[in-house]
């Protein structure tokens, strides 16, 4: 068996959620084929694809091609469609490891923690894990190409989990992105996907 390495990476920072670059997003495969060969303005780089939601997607392409045209590129385009993950590969997990990826939070929704109050050196410091929560966890394994295939997506909140994507399972259930900056300015987040 393999030994477990730990790796702790924590700062301060507040989050805000993103509802166009989504961390699962279960229309990926739809808004890639639709932007890249129905909508001019998207194929040529004019509009950037991560700024439309997936109505605004299809409802241009349908202006564009119809109803009919749109079964007919899922149909043609099926095995490319296919090849799209629903959720974005983690870049340099070797081949057949294993990896846990687990964000916490230390303040609650809306809740503001004054960030020098609990900033330090993640090499010289024990990460103090009873002062966060566990917020999303991602589970993903190293294919050949060193890509990290995520496999499952849970999501926590007060001690209940649910999952929002599973590979095996079929379960695919929007979540938000997450954007980092140093302003508290709370948006809908993902606790409140329960």
């Amino acid at each position: 068996m393999d030994k477990i390495q730990e790796f702790y990476y924590h700062h301060s920072s507040h989050g805000s959620i993103t509802l166009h670059k989504l961390l699962v997003d279960k229309d990926r495969r739809e808004k890639i084929i639709l932007g890249k060969y129905a909508v001019p303005d998207i194929a040529q780089g004019n509009i950037d694809f991560f700024d439309l939601s997936y109505q605004e997607i299809y409802d241009e392409s349908k202006e564009i091609i119809g109803d009919e045209g749109i079964q007919e590129l899922f149909l043609k385009h099926q095995e490319e469609m296919g090849q799209i993950p629903l959720v974005d590969h983690i870049v340099g997990v070797p081949y057949g490891k294993r990896l846990e990826v687990i964000v916490k939070t230390r303040g609650q929704k809306g809740h503001s923690v004054i960030a020098g109050a609990f900033t330090s050196d993640p090499e010289e410091e024990i990460f103090p894990h009873e002062d966060y929560h566990n917020y999303i966890t991602i589970y993903a394994l190293g294919n050949q190409s060193n890509m990290g295939i995520v496999y499952n997506v849970t999501l926590h909140n007060d001690g209940m989990e649910k999952i929002f994507f599973d590979i095996d399972k079929g379960i695919a259930i929007n979540v938000p992105g997450i954007l980092h900056n140093y302003i508290a300015d709370f948006n809908v987040g993902f606790l409140e996907l329960f």
